[in-house]
């Protein structure tokens, strides 16, 4: 057989041709990447707001803590970590001393973080774990208790309650003081005579 018959005999082969694959275009990948160059930065965004959120409802969830814990020292019902209580007469004194321009900052803090309830002192503690909550004793409202029934002697005061109000904040450290940057809430109460 010669080549021309040999070829001949075989049977007729066509190139096949591979079905197309098709690509993305230049118009898709740019199009693809300015949605990615707009997407990332909003999760990445969204992310933060997370986080901070999650920070500030701790840092409430600590705040309304203490809050009871200084309303229960505050009405005498706890003692602080020095074992004495608060009587109504020296609140009234803190509360009459506010108005004239003296501070009383009173301390809620843990020691460990893993601690159930808040250490409450009237002084800055030495160690702790986490913020120290300082409430500052604010003047009372005088639209709440006229200057004619607020008088300087707690025996004179002829009121069932007091009303008062603490400015909570939030500290680092024992040496920080009170700023407009650390404040946390303010917390009104009522004391009972």
């Amino acid at each position: 057989m010669n080549a021309k018959q040999y070829y001949r005999a075989t049977p007729k082969t066509t190139l096949c041709k591979e079905p197309a694959v098709r690509g993305f275009t230049l118009i898709e990948v740019v199009l693809a990447l300015g949605i990615f160059a707009v997407a990332i930065p909003a999760v990445i965004g969204m992310i933060g707001i997370f986080s901070s959120s999650t920070q500030s409802m701790l840092e409430s969830g600590a705040t309304t803590s203490a809050v009871s814990v200084f309303e229960s020292y505050l009405n005498g019902e706890m003692q602080d970590v020095d074992k004495s209580s608060v009587s109504f007469a020296k609140a009234y004194g803190w509360a009459y001393e506010a108005r004239t321009g003296t501070e009383t900052v009173i301390y809620a803090y843990k020691e460990s973080w893993d601690q159930a309830e808040h250490f409450i002192s009237q002084k800055a503690p030495t160690t702790h774990d986490g913020p120290i909550l300082a409430a500052k004793v604010l003047p009372v409202a005088s639209n709440l208790l006229p200057a004619d029934k607020f008088v300087a002697s707690p025996s004179a005061y002829t009121q069932s309650y007091l009303p008062l109000k603490l400015e909570i904040h939030a500290l680092s450290s024992a040496s920080e003081t009170l700023t407009p940057e650390n404040f946390v809430t303010s917390y009104p109460m009522v004391l009972s005579q």
